[in-house]
């Protein structure tokens, strides 16, 4: 039951990457001196970096539970993006998951399935690394731009469409 552990779980394979020369993590700090730029937003991961198809339904909602709260604790901010641990669809998180956590905050969510982009692209879940070869990086980042963009655009309206739906008073239809 590691999954459920309070305390955090230490990697000794990030304090050997860490100690690379030409690696640095970043602090906390640095990440909340970087969200603070206009063109800076910071996601969370998970706490522990489980695959969440090998962990019972209840572990994976508390990983992703807590380290949401986590994130939001220590950035002070609500968590806008999410990258699934592993992330390949199917093996390493389920649209199970993703529905969870759609519900429980609504990020933007990211996997690591390779693939390009396509305009008909659900929301729930993009590739994070869609390089394919067919596009120049160039290309790439302003279509990952335009789709992080019409995320934040949709889920805004969906949010000023909700408050004004309890704002006004509908009739009721009896009919």
């Amino acid at each position: 039951l590691r999954g459920l552990a309070r305390e955090p779980i230490q990697r000794e394979d990030l304090h050997e990457v860490a100690e690379q020369p030409e690696f640095q993590l970043a602090t906390v700090e640095a990440c909340k001196q970087l969200s603070k730029l206009g063109n800076v937003s910071l996601g969370g991961h998970t706490n522990a970096h489980f695959n969440l198809c090998l962990l019972s339904k209840q572990a994976a909602e508390y990983e992703l539970r807590t380290s949401t709260a986590a994130f939001e604790a220590t950035f002070d901010q609500p968590l806008t993006h999410f990258s699934f641990p592993f992330g390949h669809p199917g093996e390493h998180f389920t649209l199970e998951h993703a529905a969870y956590l759609k519900a429980l905050r609504d990020p933007t969510m990211w996997s690591t399935h390779q693939r390009p982009y396509a305009l008909d692209d659900e929301l729930l879940v993009l590739p994070r690394f869609a390089f394919h070869g067919a596009w120049s990086g160039e290309a790439m980042l302003v279509w990952m731009s335009l789709h992080t963009v019409r995320a934040r655009l949709l889920r805004t309206l969906s949010e000023v469409g909700t408050e004004i739906a309890a704002a006004v008073k509908v009739p009721q239809n009896d009919g």
